[in-house]
């Protein structure tokens, strides 16, 4: 619920789908059940979470569809063995009814087939995707709509379902496994059991036949594949001239006893296939169980946590803005922080560095200490300076990876101060198409960081720079949109 109610809150920036009476009220719940104890903020955002969740669910049915199309469908975990088992019976059909061919598919098909599996299994062991990569990945990329025309909740929606196929996917994993083994333990079950059920009313002759084998070959091939339920049941293969005296020409009553060879397939099948197949299905039944134990949601490093827990225990934020190639005057300072106090509480920390000078990006990236107490580091631009992706693009791109690096939480943000840049050439002819072009130079180096440039005149007072401030410190900055 988390992962739903984060994607919706992060996305409906002006409460349509959650208001702020509904956002007051799940805090509500959430502080009701908090109590106390190293886990009371676990149990702060689930009892807020299934509040919010459940609102939606009254308000916007696409919400339930896709709560469900997230719940992993349990009847698969006994339909899917059952129809293998199933036709494991039948698998017996598909060749002479009075025959147990030695060479046929059903049987060291599936031997071969299952020994290729666990070579699989142990190649794969020591092979880890990476984060990003294979199926979920891909609903990742595919499952989040634009930006540009979808609604609040089609956005939300989908960045919920990309954020939950990433995280569930290792649980799904599991979970397929455990089926699949079991289908595959149940397969050769059922393959077995309808052969021995046949052979009640029928006589099976044991024979083979091939163009390209000759017996020598069977035989080998027979002794690999046999040999150790051989040696457990004490029944003896035949010799390469045994083997050439089973050997079919035609007539339905060709071969030999059918007996010794069923059992010799029936052990095969119960040390090869039944037994490594239920190990591992077990063991994937209880890798699933932990997982959905410790699933992964998001924690102090996630800055929309980090906010509704600072919210819950009444703490108050802090907030770092680096200037870069600008000096920002005391006038600048106190209309940003009071902003940011707005945004963030009165209590909030607002921390200004001295200013990076142009070009020292990467001496001031040698030397910072990035504290991870900060809830937001802000870059500081001026819309006078022309916006360079080798110098400004680079020095909020350092300073992005350093902090996805150190998984600290601290949200990185861009601000671009249009004040000294008015005040220059405001009152020049043109300056409307100017300002918009420069405003739209900065977009485009910043949003290339991956980023977003909130262009803010901090020389006047807006009605809706507030506003502004606050979607630029309630969630992450990455999917914040550009409203100058």
């Amino acid at each position: 619920m988390l992962l739903l109610v984060r994607a919706v809150e992060m996305a409906d920036r002006e409460g349509a789908l959650l208001t702020a009476e509904d956002r007051s009220q799940a805090h509500a719940a959430g502080s009701a059940a908090m109590g106390s104890g190293k886990r009371a903020g676990e149990r702060y955002l689930a009892a807020r979470s299934h509040f919010a969740a459940a609102r939606l669910e009254t308000r916007q049915p696409p919400v339930t569809r896709v709560l469900r199309a997230t719940r992993w469908p349990g009847w698969i975990a006994w339909l899917v063995p059952l129809v293998a088992f199933m036709l494991g019976v039948a698998a017996n059909e598909l060749g002479n009814s009075r025959r147990l061919d030695l060479l046929a598919v059903p049987l060291l098909g599936t031997f071969v087939w299952n020994i290729a599996v666990y070579l699989w299994v142990l190649a794969t062991a020591f092979r880890r995707s990476a984060p990003g990569t294979g199926l979920p990945g891909l609903i990742a990329q595919i499952g989040t709509p634009g930006t540009g025309t979808a609604t609040p909740l089609s956005r939300a929606l989908g960045s919920f379902l990309g954020d939950w196929h990433q995280a569930a996917a290792p649980l799904n994993a599991a979970r397929a496994a455990r089926t699949m083994h079991l289908a595959a333990a149940t397969f050769a079950i059922g393959l077995i059991a309808g052969i021995y059920l046949r052979a009640l009313a029928v006589e099976y002759r044991a024979g083979w036949e091939s163009t390209l084998l000759s017996p020598g070959q069977v035989h080998g091939l027979l002794s690999l594949l046999l040999g150790p339920a051989s040696a457990i049941s004490g029944i003896a293969i035949p010799d390469v001239q045994g083997i050439a005296a089973l050997r079919v020409t035609g007539t339905v009553d060709a071969g030999g006893d059918a007996k010794p060879w069923l059992h010799l397939f029936a052990v095969t099948a119960g040390w090869l296939v039944v037994l490594p197949r239920l190990v591992l299905s077990g063991l994937a039944a209880a890798k699933a169980a932990a997982r959905a134990r410790n699933f992964p949601i998001p924690g102090r490093e996630d800055f929309y946590v980090r906010k509704l827990l600072r919210e819950a225990q009444g703490a108050s934020g802090h907030v770092r803005v680096t200037p870069y190639a600008c000096t920002p005057g005391e006038a600048i300072r106190a209309r940003l922080s009071s902003l940011l106090h707005g945004a963030m509480g009165e209590g909030s920390a607002v921390r200004f560095d001295e200013p990076v000078a142009y070009g020292a990006e990467d001496e001031w990236h040698s030397r910072a200490a990035l504290d991870p107490k900060q809830d937001l580091h802000i870059v500081l631009f001026s819309l006078s300076s022309t916006p360079e992706d080798e110098n400004h693009g680079q020095f909020v791109r350092a300073l992005d990876k350093a902090l996805l690096r150190e998984n600290s939480g601290t949200m990185p943000a861009v601000i671009v101060d249009e004040s000294a840049y008015r005040e220059r050439f405001g009152a020049q002819a043109g300056y409307a198409e100017r300002v918009e072009a420069r405003r739209a130079a900065w977009r485009k180096v910043i949003g290339a960081v991956g980023l977003t440039a909130f262009v803010i005149d901090l020389g006047e007072d807006r009605p809706d720079d507030l506003q502004r401030i606050e979607t630029l410190t309630a969630g992450d900055a990455r999917l914040a949109g550009e409203r100058a």
